[in-house]
This record gives structure tokens, sequence and C-alpha cells, in this order.
């Protein structure tokens, strides 16, 4: 009787899945925790950052380009304590 051996492609995609998932995770984890708060959040954009500019919140998106957070009134929101 002949036996197979080794991974078949479904098996090999789903470790390589859920090792993404836990590197994304532990990543997410390590950034919030050095900075101290929790001004970087995982969405289903990717990872983006909120930041006060000229007393302005904006987010900083996975490539790096600000957009400025609109308020209720269309204008600019504030960063507290400023």
């Amino acid at each position: 009787m002949k036996t197979n051996h080794g991974f078949t492609l479904i098996e090999l995609m789903m470790v390589i899945a859920i090792g993404f998932i836990i590197v994304i995770a532990v990543f997410g984890f390590f950034a919030v925790s050095q900075n101290g708060s929790s001004n970087v959040s995982m969405g289903i954009n990717g990872l983006t950052e909120s930041r006060c500019i000229d007393g302005y919140k904006f987010i900083i998106g996975q490539r790096g380009f600000p957009q400025q957070v609109i308020g209720d009134n269309g204008g600019g929101v504030k960063c507290e304590g400023m």
C-alpha cells in the first residue's frame, strides 16, 4: 500500500492564512503598546493612525497620506487639550 507524505494544497493555505492573521495581530498589539495610546487601529483598509497636525485631527492611512477628520458642522475636528 502506497501512502502520500506531505501537505495538500488546502492544508498549506490554511497554515499560511492562520500565520498571517497571527502576525497582523501581534504587529497591531505592539504598535499600540509602544505608542502608549490607542490611536493606531487596524481596520478593513489596513493599519491607520490618528495624529494632531496644527491643532486638528488627521488620519494617516496605510500609504502615509493624511486626511482631515471632519466634524458634524463640516469643519475640522480640533484635538483634545489644545
